[in-house]
């Protein structure tokens, strides 16, 4: 285990993608086993899919696209909860005092060796043929021609592996300091302390981001405010002017036809500064997710007395 994850850690020093060195010096056999899956009705249903017999390369141009961006979506969402869980691991093992008992038996532990990115792209295509995934991605990519599909093959095949990595290494530790917890009869107390704590997470992050968006709002309604107050203003000028004019011409006296101003357009200055993203779970965002890696990477090296991490590596930021 420990020399699995290590492989990991290399790679983060090094600026490296863990998938590229799979592709040098591919894992041993799929054995993975994550104890937290089996209360998680998305991965549920992911392993429930019958995808061993699929065969990926002899699917047409548009499938094979298509399922590369469902991987790449699934994959994000999934990456997105388990890095979350990471994020509360890290943080129920300082409060236990349990990371340097982790560090000293992660050599014991089971390898945890993720499916090869070969057969997610099977259990994609086995997604695209599911009622749930005709429903997401069935209409996606229609009507383009070959040059473009290939063009987006290569694109979605680039993102796809990158969420691989990303999300490979994060099931690693989480199913890693799972089955420690388990080892340690702790499982259960963290499960029923993660909910708590989760809940208050995302309370937290909707309330700053309901604050974030009053503000903005606010902003924008002072702006607005501003822009037709002198709005007014200009037009008490010019009815002021065509009293003045009215008044010359009255008495004889010639003018030149004044030019009148527009009210300034609302769509052509406010487009767009009044959209505010949906508020969604607090762990979906890239800043966030990177900002895990980084804290899981520095908590092991101090329960591990200051050597290297030994799980986390091989992130993208």
């Amino acid at each position: 285990m420990k020399k699995y994850i290590l492989v990991l850690m290399v790679a983060a020093a090094g600026g490296i993608s863990p998938s590229s060195i799979w592709a040098a010096d591919p894992p041993p056999a799929p054995g993975l086993v994550n104890p937290f899956d089996k209360d998680d009705p998305q991965m549920q249903k992911v392993k429930a899919l019958n995808w061993q017999g699929v065969d990926f390369d002899k699917q047409d141009l548009k499938t094979k696209c298509v399922s590369l961006l469902a991987l790449s979506t699934v994959l994000e969402r999934i990456g997105g909860k388990t890095d979350a869980r990471l994020d509360l691991l890290v943080d129920y093992f300082d409060q236990e005092n349990l990371g340097e008992t982790y560090a000293g038996q992660l050599a014991d532990l089971p390898d945890q060796n993720p499916l090869p990115f070969e057969d997610t792209r099977k259990i994609a295509v086995a997604f695209l043929q599911s009622p749930l995934g005709m429903e997401k991605f069935d209409d996606d990519l229609e009507g383009c021609d070959e040059r473009t599909l290939k063009a987006y093959e290569k694109l979605y095949d680039k993102s796809a592996r990158s969420e691989y990595a990303q999300t490979a290494a994060s099931r690693i530790q989480v199913a890693s300091m799972g089955t420690f917890l388990q080892k340690q009869g702790k499982f259960d107390d963290f499960v029923k302390w993660a909910l708590v704590e989760r809940q208050k997470r995302q309370e937290a992050y909707e309330k700053a981001n309901a604050e974030k968006q009053k503000q903005h709002l606010e902003k924008v309604q002072s702006e607005k405010e501003k822009q037709a107050a002198a709005y007014a203003e200009s037009q008490a000028k010019l009815r002021a002017s065509e009293a003045a004019a009215a008044s010359q011409m009255e008495a004889g006296i010639e003018y030149q036809e004044m030019n009148l101003g527009a009210a300034p357009s609302d769509s052509s200055q406010w487009a767009g500064d009044t959209y505010w993203p949906w508020t969604g779970a607090y762990y979906s965002t890239g800043v966030y997710r990177g900002a895990v890696a980084g804290k899981a990477s520095n908590a092991y090296r101090n329960w591990n007395g200051g050597r290297v991490r030994g799980g986390g590596g091989g992130r993208r930021r």
